[in-house]
């Protein structure tokens, strides 16, 4: 299928399921206009931290390009940095899994003048560490019992998000301690697909060559890896983590949440499902699971407005946001081409 109308269908898909998952969410928690009178009355120090925790969440993302790319010896500059987040947390928004999402972060850090491969690796490793300590974190605080009682359903998407982190890390992990071995066996499977036609000429053996000529390249790069730079990686995944998480912990507390560290493990486990949710951005799925995660500790209503603003000020900001910055630089319709590019090989 075409790219542009696969994300053409995956916006409209994104905003039916939003706009269903809502009211699927307004529906089972009961809520009234009433309710809403309640926001109007907050404290003048919620909308002081949910308006730095918002602000921090767009400025440590960018500084998680920046660290990576200090990590292998790589200047990203902070407005290329900004680029790559927008453009990562808006097509990760239209797309299932967020599956254009790192694509997309690569095009704009491609954009600023650095080499395919270095892009691919910064944009990959940046979404593979942080995803990776999220559903390690979630799963930490489901099994010390800090988290919320989940459907099975929930439970086996999250187990799935948990292994393909961990296995994205940990290849990452064995190409780094064994360069020469994961190295020779790129070259002979990318040579084997070339010598055969019947698969060179197809998309998929085109992708796999691509994919295995950059493998090379990255395993060559990330022997610059600098272990003294681990520290701040590490620091600005948390940072990051730390301000989305805490705006649910903060709605939360201010519609009647105790902030306690009950709060904080079903927060986590919340956004960790967001990351794994099939459907693009978790449209849908996030809304109406308001209950099914904050039900334990909040009243029916203000678990349904909680996850409703939060979403508001990520997600459905992230998308229009995002929706102003492609038209700025030059428009979807161009990353799509250069994302679709990059994957074939033309």
């Amino acid at each position: 299928m075409n790219p542009r109308l696969r994300f053409t269908l995956q916006t409209v898909a994104f905003v039916g399921l939003t706009v269903a998952g809502a009211w699927w969410a307004y529906q089972r928690g009961g809520v009234v206009p009433e309710d809403l009178q309640h926001l109007k009355q907050l404290p003048p120090k919620y909308w002081a931290w949910i308006g730095m925790l918002s602000i921090g969440l767009y400025v440590s993302d960018a500084w998680r390009y920046v660290t990576t790319g200090r990590a292998i010896d790589v200047s990203v500059s902070w407005a290329t940095a900004v680029h790559a987040s927008i453009a990562c947390n808006f097509f990760s928004c239209l797309t299932p899994g967020a599956a254009f999402g790192a694509p997309a972060s690569i095009v704009m850090l491609a954009r600023s003048g650095l080499s395919w491969e270095v892009s691919t690796i910064i944009g990959f490793a940046k979404s593979t560490v942080g995803s990776a300590m999220l559903q390690a974190c979630a799963f930490v605080f489901l099994l010390i019992g800090l988290g919320p009682v989940l459907p099975k359903g929930i439970t086996g998407l999250l187990l799935w998000g948990s292994g393909l982190s961990a296995f994205g890390l940990g290849f990452t992990l064995v190409a780094g301690m064994y360069p020469k071995p994961v190295q020779a066996a790129a070259r002979r499977l990318g040579a084997y697909m070339e010598s055969h036609p019947n698969h060179a000429d197809t998309m998929i053996g085109r992708v796999v060559q691509r994919l295995m000529t950059g493998l090379v390249v990255a395993v060559e790069r990330l022997q610059a890896f600098r272990p003294m730079r681990l520290p701040e990686v590490l620091l600005s995944q948390v940072v990051y983590f730390g301000c989305f998480v805490g705006l649910a912990v903060v709605l939360g507390t201010a519609l009647g949440a105790t902030p306690t560290k009950e709060m904080w493990g079903v927060s986590t486990v919340y956004v960790a499902f967001l990351y794994v949710a099939p459907t693009p951005g978790g449209a849908g799925l996030a809304e109406g699971a308001a209950q099914d995660f904050f039900g334990a500790l909040l009243a029916p209503a203000a678990a349904a407005l909680t996850v409703i603003l939060f979403r508001a000020l990520t997600f459905y900001l992230y998308v229009l946001v995002g929706m102003l910055h492609v038209m700025w630089v030059g428009g979807v319709g161009s990353v799509l081409a250069e994302v679709e590019a990059a994957g074939t090989g033309e």
